[in-house]
């Protein structure tokens, strides 16, 4: 019972750190997007031609929208900080071997369902063993009163034979 409860516990916490870890995959496709981001100068230069042709086209108004977009979009430090904690957690994410090992003892233990199962025949048999304690117990109750009522049906005849023989040694 405590093997199940310590899979179970054991399938929340991988669940968990699914949620919480990224993969290689999301490392790659991060490593993607970072070759394929501009540098700084380039969008520095892009944002003045982009200023004096907006300038000259649209509001102002329309201009700060745009700004306020750019400044949104992550830099080239905040991936390398993100792959600097991504490279920092990789160490502890499972490797294949460890997931083997513990769908392999996983396989090994019993399902929900098996167990529930398993329980509820213990308790049918632990349910009949108990009604057939009970019977038991009413027996030997049941016995010990006629042994009692024997013993004291064996007392009043030997009291019986004890007055006949003192009667009749007396006469």
């Amino acid at each position: 019972m405590r093997e199940g409860e310590w899979n179970e516990r054991l399938w929340q916490q991988i669940g968990q750190a699914l949620e919480k870890f990224a993969t290689k995959e999301d490392i790659h496709r991060i490593e993607e997007r970072l070759n394929d981001l501009a540098t700084k100068e380039a969008v520095e230069r892009l944002t003045g031609k982009l200023d004096t042709l907006l300038i000259n086209s649209v509001t102002k108004i329309e201009v700060s929208k745009i700004e306020r977009q750019m400044e949104r979009n992550p830099t080239k430090e905040d991936f390398q900080k993100l792959e600097v904690r991504l490279s920092d957690m990789l160490p502890k994410l499972v490797t294949k071997h460890e997931w083997s090992a513990t769908e392999s003892k996983l396989a090994r233990a019993l399902t929900r369902d098996e167990f529930a199962h398993s329980i509820s025949s213990l308790r049918e048999e632990l349910g009949g063993i108990s009604q057939k304690l009970h019977n038991t117990v009413r027996q030997m109750n049941s016995l010990r009163k006629f042994l009692l009522l024997t013993l004291l049906l064996n007392g009043l005849v030997l009291c019986l034979l004890l007055w006949v023989l003192l009667r009749l040694k007396l006469f």
